[in-house]
């Protein structure tokens, strides 16, 4: 338990400086790559804290056999002496007549298995709780509505119903995803409706949703995860708004953000809703809503290159540093020696 904390504060620790730099440069970033590239790389600093990987650097160091031999002598001699002495009790000393006892008492090494225990439960008890709202939410959901009647140009694995318990559009389900479509949607709104959630569906966000959710549930106790969760939920509508509006000219751009601004003032923010992707999130975002969908242009072939170049730096190195200070966590660096025999 105690080397699986250590490797959950090192994943921690490095995902938390990989996501405080892409949050540094974000308004360069998402200026010159877009908004999708940081949404991206946000997803990447959630795989690097879920998934350890140990580095181990060889360390080559020529001693002459005189020194090898004076070593292991050492080494022997150091054994031997804590073999007779770990089977006898803790030493007493006598003060003023009377026995002090040193106990044994909690060693820091039981110490960081009773946190790596804590950790655990807890972790277990978020996750839990986390997937039992979510399948009282789709259960209720499920409950409280009817199969949508109208024509839409959704993929068949996209089921659409329609209810009356949200106000605003939803796509939920993991297994079988669902896009809950509210009552009093004009025709006109439902087209844009389906070309935001039918991106949402082909980007897989509900997984990205699913990703961020485990994060947060194995790195509770790190105050930037719930930073990052919600910077790739913000992200996360800002670049689908720009995939959709790529396609869209500037009057159908207009109608666009009508659309998105008819179902904010509907009055529901379904920002409680659990691993769901929505049309409308927080008033906050709105204004880098607009601005994304009325200024959205292409990313040209000399910046997709950049991007990735960049974004593909920062990842490897952010991995590599993780593995080589996992493996010095699990047992020092790997170094060897070579014996001079001359």
């Amino acid at each position: 338990m105690a080397e699986i904390l250590k490797h959950v504060l090192i994943l921690s620790a490095v995902g938390s400086v990989l996501f405080l730099l892409l949050y540094g440069i974000k308004p360069i970033a998402v200026r010159t790559f877009g908004a999708a590239w940081q949404y991206y790389t946000y997803l990447c600093v959630l795989l690097i804290m879920l998934c350890p990987i140990s580095v181990s650097l060889p360390a080559k160091t020529v001693l002459p056999h005189s020194f090898i031999a004076v070593q292991n002598a050492a080494t022997d001699t150091v054994r031997a002496a804590a073999n007779q002495t770990a089977g006898k009790e803790t030493a007493a000393e006598t003060q003023n007549g009377a026995e002090i006892h040193v106990p044994n008492g909690l060693s820091a090494k039981n110490a960081v298995n009773l946190a790596g225990a804590v950790w655990l439960i807890t972790a277990l008890v978020i996750f839990g709780i986390k997937t039992v709202r979510y399948a009282l939410f789709l259960k209720t959901m499920r409950q409280n509505s009817s199969p949508f009647e109208g024509k839409t140009a959704l993929p068949r694995r996209l089921a659409v119903r329609k209810t009356e318990v949200l106000s605003a559009p939803l796509v939920a389900g993991l297994a079988k995803p669902t896009l809950y479509l509210p009552g009093g949607i004009e025709d006109e709104e439902l087209g844009y409706i389906v070309r935001h959630e039918i991106m949402h569906f082909k980007r897989g966000d509900l997984w990205a949703k699913q990703l961020a959710l485990i994060t947060k549930c194995v790195h509770w106790f790190n105050p930037l995860v719930y930073l990052l969760s919600r910077e790739i939920d913000e992200m996360c509508e800002i670049s689908c708004d720009e995939s959709v509006s790529l396609k869209l000219c500037e009057g159908e751009r207009r109608a666009y953000m009508k659309t998105i601004l008819s179902l904010l003032q509907r009055g529901l923010d379904t920002r409680a809703l659990p691993s769901a992707v929505r049309m409308i999130g927080g008033k906050k975002i709105m204004k880098r809503r607009f601005e994304m969908i009325k200024n959205a242009k292409p990313v040209g072939k000399v910046k997709k290159a950049i991007s990735v170049l960049l974004a593909s730096v920062l990842v490897c190195t952010t991995v590599f540093a993780s593995g080589v200070l996992s493996g010095s966590v699990k047992g020092g660096s790997a170094a060897y020696y070579e014996i001079n025999t001359e």
